[in-house]
C-alpha cells in the first residue's frame, strides 16, 4: 500500500508524504538503479522519516 501527497516549495524544493505498508519494501523501492540515476539527474537526495503517534 503506498499513498502520497506531493507538496511544492517553490521552483527548488517539494516535500512528499507517503503511507506506506512496510518500510522494508519501500527502501527497496528507493535503491533501485532507476530511483538512483533518476535523483541524480535531478540532484534529489531521499530522506526519509519514520513517525510515530505517541499517545
Amino acid at each position: 500500500m503506498l499513498n502520497y501527497d506531493l507538496v511544492k516549495i517553490n521552483d527548488y524544493k517539494s516535500l512528499s508524504f507517503y503511507k506506506v505498508s512496510s518500510l522494508e519494501e519501500f527502501a527497496k523501492m528507493l535503491n533501485t538503479e532507476w530511483t538512483r540515476e533518476l535523483d541524480k539527474a535531478n540532484n534529489c537526495i531521499d530522506i526519509v522519516y519514520k513517525l510515530e503517534l505517541v499517545k
